[in-house]
């Protein structure tokens, strides 16, 4: 499912696309993100794609983030010492605020929806 999307440095900078056209995976997940169908995408925006072209943007988002080494130690480290010093600096609430704020913002893909 994966040989569906290529990468060439001549089209969209070297961003992943549906193999065989310019669509960038990136359009097409945002869409998925944005609650559309695979039957609104195909036929809204992109025709000549398929469901499974859709469903191979999702695999290789999925593959992606698989791949990707977190190291969750450091961004800790760097976590406790920003707190820290706004704790110094009397900045908690200011923190806490824009904390509650970001996770507002912050919404999730139900990929295993998108496939079926």
């Amino acid at each position: 499912m994966l040989g569906r999307i290529t990468v060439n440095r001549d089209i969209h900078f070297g961003k992943p696309c549906i193999e065989g056209t310019r669509i960038p995976v990136q359009d097409v997940l945002e869409l998925v993100a944005e609650g559309l169908s695979f039957e609104q995408i195909i036929k809204d925006y992109y025709t000549d794609i398929t469901a499974e072209d859709i469903r191979a943007c999702l695999h290789y988002a999925a593959a992606l983030v698989a791949s990707e080494d977190i190291d969750l130690a450091s961004n800790e480290t760097e976590l406790n010492a920003d707190l820290a010093a706004m704790r110094e600096a009397g900045q908690d609430e200011m923190f806490l605020a824009d904390l509650a704020e970001a996770m507002e913002d912050f919404h999730h893909v139900d990929i295993e929806g998108a496939l079926a």
